[in-house]
């Protein structure tokens, strides 16, 4: 046992920590120390710490601490004898025998599947290799022609081919691989009906997915005729003990050589393994994909072990936008400078650079958007159109700035304020507004009505309708005796509408002489002219209650007089009125 341990130490001596760590993560000396951002946790500000004097790290973010065993075995997310025998590897040195109890059997058992597992895979790709590179492959290698890959890009790939069902299945039974190992991952299915064993991406173009460490881990199929499109244009072999596409960067492996190399000034992000492929061969050796899933936390996590400089370049598809959106805000989180890249006519980046070339994709990224700004471009996009219809703008104008208050609630800080600024010029609400909102966790649509009576609510109704230009809303006579003078400076203005034959704007009651803006936000929240049916029948009977109002008020306070003791004249002249005006109401109630 002493002898394991003078081994251990061995190794540590034999690895200098500065170099190890420094072969995952970028590091810069200052003073004793080296830094680097922590790879453990997601921060802008670098706070993890390597000395080569003690050969131990520390973050004094997060707290991890350790030597270089501890590194390699909490980055590669290995076990302590996984991570032993990497070192000495890189050192030159022979692991030695070892006594074993039961956990190290059992341990060592489960090492032994798994490098069962990576055989499978390995020869997996040997097989699906050489079958592009026969003369059946001969339909498979015009198209990749036809698709402009290089036959170097085809290699440094390992691009392959599956001819049919059972090739792949005879060809691991004859190396003395079993099938259940095959199934267990993923190379292999079995019929559900038959029990037969077939090549899960059989009659496709074979494209190897590594892991960081460059093992081929899984498989990803691209049909090739119509007819196999039906199962899917694209396919991947399935989760496996060795496999889970929430944790794999397609790519990744060759990034980590361009670092290495020197080459790495950013990491470009796409959805699936062909942009990848193109863009590598057109000089972006620095691009990953996620697997055609959104990023996730571990994704990102590797992402930001590698730079902190990120664009992201995802189809320029609706589902493509979603993608970006989500991925924006995983990498945020992760303290990286993240960019948009947009992708015009629809169009994915293979086909962009087929189309334009190395150059035009690079004035893409020159023009990429940092996070915030793409997310209201993508506000002003969808709510900022010019249209002819009023209402439509009106409706407009509610959602946008339901979108800038969300927007702002993921910020703090400069920033908050910086892009309260900016928002607010672009909606017509003031800086304070959309602030206060943004602070309170309040959504526009959200906000509580200002009016609770059923008269206030009647006549905010009317006001919207008629704001609105709705076709049924029709009021012939100007509320009167109105206690709010935004309320009477509204009807002031629709019935100047009227009478110069003009269409009511929104924009206009945003006036700071009227009164609180959130009065003017209450008219237009919520008319949602595309999909909301507003009930004539329920504007015709506010309309009564607005006529009807100051009339009841009046018999009220009649009534109250009454009560109080009146008499004589004062008396029959007090139920008189009361009965006037009962008729009076009877009359526009009925």
């Amino acid at each position: 046992m002493q002898d394991f341990k003078d081994f251990i130490e061995q190794v540590k001596r034999s690895n200098d920590i500065v170099d190890v760590i420094g072969g995952y993560i970028e590091l810069k000396q200052r003073g004793q120390n080296h830094w680097a951002r922590c790879p453990f946790h997601g921060e802008k500000t670098p706070s993890f710490a390597v000395s080569r004097k003690t050969q131990t790290y520390k973050c004094y973010g997060c707290g991890e601490a350790g030597d270089v065993l501890k590194f390699v075995e909490k980055y590669e997310s290995v076990d302590f004898w996984t991570a032993l025998e990497t070192l000495a590897n890189r050192a030159g040195l022979k692991m030695p025998e070892r006594s074993q109890d039961k956990s190290d059997v059992e341990l060592e058992a489960k090492k032994k599947k798994r490098d069962t597992y990576f055989e499978i895979l390995k020869e997996t790709a040997r097989f699906y290799y050489r079958n592009l590179r026969s003369s059946a492959g001969k339909v498979a290698r015009e198209y990749l022609e036809k698709r402009g890959f290089s036959q170097q890009t085809q290699n440094t790939f390992g691009i392959g081919l599956s001819l049919d069902n059972d090739g792949l299945v005879k060809h691991l039974q004859a190396k003395g691989f079993s099938t259940t190992d095959a199934l267990q991952v993923g190379v292999l299915q079995q019929s559900q009906k038959s029990s037969r064993v077939f090549d899960a991406l059989f009659n496709r173009l074979i494209v190897p997915v590594f892991n960081a460490n460059g093992q081929v881990v899984a498989f990803g199929g691209r049909a090739l005729s119509k007819e196999q499109e039906q199962f899917g244009k694209y396919k991947n072999t399935a989760e496996s003990p060795v496999f889970s596409k929430q944790n794999v960067l397609y790519g990744e492996n060759f990034t980590r050589q361009a670092k290495k190399q020197g080459l790495l000034k950013y990491l470009l992000i796409v959805e699936g393994y062909m942009d990848v492929i193109a863009l590598h061969q057109s000089g972006f050796p620095t691009c990953v994909a996620s697997m055609g899933t959104s990023l996730t936390e571990k994704q990102a996590q590797s992402l930001s072990r590698l730079h902190d400089k990120v664009y992201i370049c995802y189809d320029g598809d609706g589902a493509g936008q979603k993608a970006t959106i989500r991925g924006l805000e995983i990498l945020k989180t992760k303290g990286l400078e993240v960019f948009v890249v947009s992708l015009p006519n629809k169009l994915d980046p293979d086909e962009y650079i087929k189309q334009y070339g190395k150059d035009k994709f690079e004035n893409l990224l020159e023009k990429a958007l940092p996070l915030i700004d793409y997310k209201i471009k993508l506000l002003d996009d969808a709510f900022k159109g010019e249209t002819s219809d009023l209402r439509l703008q009106n409706a407009n104008r509610v959602k946008y700035v339901n979108g800038a208050i969300k927007l702002l609630q993921s910020m703090t800080g400069d920033e908050k304020y910086a892009y309260a600024e900016v928002l607010a010029r672009k909606s017509g609400y003031t800086v304070d507004y959309l602030l206060e909102h943004a602070k309170n966790n309040q959504k526009a649509e959200q906000l509580q009505s200002a009016t609770a009576t059923i008269y206030q609510q009647s006549l905010t109704f009317v006001a919207r309708a008629l704001l609105h230009n709705c076709t049924f809303a029709k009021l012939e006579e100007k509320p009167t005796g109105l206690d709010s003078l935004f309320m009477a400076k509204v009807f002031d203005y629709l019935f100047l509408c009227r009478k110069n034959n003009q269409i009511p704007r929104a924009d206009t009651i945003f006036n700071p002489d009227w009164g609180d803006e959130s009065q003017a936000k209450l008219l237009i929240e919520g008319f949602d002219v595309e999909n909301q049916k507003v009930d004539k029948e329920y504007f015709d009977n506010c309309v009564k209650i607005i006529k009807t109002h100051p009339l009841i008020m009046q018999k009220e306070q009649l009534l109250t007089k009454v009560k109080s003791g009146l008499d004589g004249e004062q008396l029959s002249c007090a139920l008189q009125e009361i009965d006037r005006l009962t008729l009076e109401i009877d009359s526009i109630d009925n």
